[in-house]
């Protein structure tokens, strides 16, 4: 495969994967290179989007446990939660989806569609 035909393969790529300390979504482009985490450009100033992303963000970061002496998960308190945070990244992928999936890829975690055990 030359660079040319390899080039028509790669994609801009969105993972939606909440992370502590950081934005759910993750933008790398063509390369797989890390660009922003952020909204992308084209999404930016949709307010269902940015809310959606900070409660992510927020419930996520409630999973563990920080302070002076200790990091560490700690997981959901109550099914309720998980399926709240699992709704919520479905929700930011499904309007991602409808706005930007002609020019990104996006990725979800398998975990969001697994069922609480």
């Amino acid at each position: 495969m030359n660079d040319l035909q390899e080039e028509l393969f790669l994609v801009k790529k969105i993972k939606v994967y909440p992370n502590y300390g950081a934005g759910p979504v993750w933008v790398h482009d063509e390369k797989g290179i890390l660009i922003a985490v952020d909204l992308p450009a084209e999404a930016r100033g949709d307010e269902e989007l940015t809310k959606l992303s900070y409660d992510i963000s927020l419930m996520y970061e409630s999973l563990f446990l920080n302070n002076e002496k200790t990091f560490e998960y700690i997981g959901f308190s109550c099914k309720e939660d998980e399926v709240i945070l699992k709704s919520k990244i479905k929700r930011l992928h499904e309007i991602l989806v409808e706005k930007v999936s002609d020019k990104y890829e996006i990725e979800v975690p398998s975990w969001v569609f697994e069922k609480w055990e």
